[in-house]
């Protein structure tokens, strides 16, 4: 798992004046990328969770909208949209959906051709659900029918504060994500010296602000054209 110490490291390796000097704290640093680099990156590679919705509390019924109810996240998280909603079989059965799976590779095929037409005829009945993400966290259901006692969400939020649910294929894309933000902010805090020096006990140091801060502008950019080409589904062509 990544850590914020990892990741600190990371920065104050490519970023330290020869001094080893940056103006903010680790605890000033950690907190800005919580709050910008951390929730930027979680827009591109969110964690999920689930959650379960018990329509007759009155915590979770919305105040004066019908049909409304608020998602919970035990941590405390943004939430950014719903990935899918899980209710019980009651309505499917109407619609033909098998009660109990197949108990034999012969009854696979039916099984899964009665699964497959009851979800094909299921948003044409009145007993469909459809939901809504309503932000910050609300999810609305509109059905013709009254909504179900208890179903379960599954939810898209910002990724954990402590890092723990980051995928190892991104440790280091993170890590230069989180360094491109910083290189913003400590060059738009270098570029505001008066003569743009630093005088320490080592003799002055140029700080060269602007030219850090176009460099973190660069980086972020060419991250995010990367994590977007990452998160489009692939095209595929069938040739005949």
């Amino acid at each position: 798992m990544i850590t914020w110490d990892e990741v600190l490291q990371y920065i104050r390796d490519n970023l330290s004046l020869p001094s080893g000097f940056i103006e903010k704290t680790d605890d000033e640093i950690r907190k800005y990328l919580i709050s910008n680099a951390l929730r930027e990156f979680s827009r591109y590679f969110p964690d999920w969770e689930y959650t379960k919705i018990d329509t007759n509390d009155p915590e979770l019924k919305h105040p004066t909208i019908k049909n409304r109810w608020k998602i919970v996240d035990n941590l405390g998280l943004d939430i950014f949209g719903i990935r899918d909603c899980i209710f019980d079989l009651t309505n499917s059965m109407v619609t033909g959906h098998p009660v109990i799976g197949p108990f034999s590779l012969g009854e696979l095929r039916t099984w899964a051709l009665d699964v497959y037409e009851s979800n094909l005829l299921a948003p044409y009945t009145m007993f469909n659900y459809t939901y809504n993400f309503i932000p910050p966290n609300w999810i609305e259901l509109i059905t013709d029918t009254s909504p179900p006692k208890i179903f379960v969400v599954q939810y898209e939020r910002m990724q954990p504060l402590d890092l723990s649910k980051i995928a190892p294929a991104l440790y280091q894309k993170f890590k230069e994500f989180c360094l491109a933000y910083i290189k913003i902010w400590i060059g738009e805090l270098r570029s505001k010296y008066g003569d743009n020096r630093l005088s320490t006990p080592f003799g002055e140091i140029p700080l060269n602000g602007a030219d850090l801060k176009q460099e973190g502008l660069q980086e972020k950019a060419r991250l995010v054209d990367e994590f977007e080409d990452a998160i489009v589904p692939p095209v595929i062509i069938i040739s005949q």
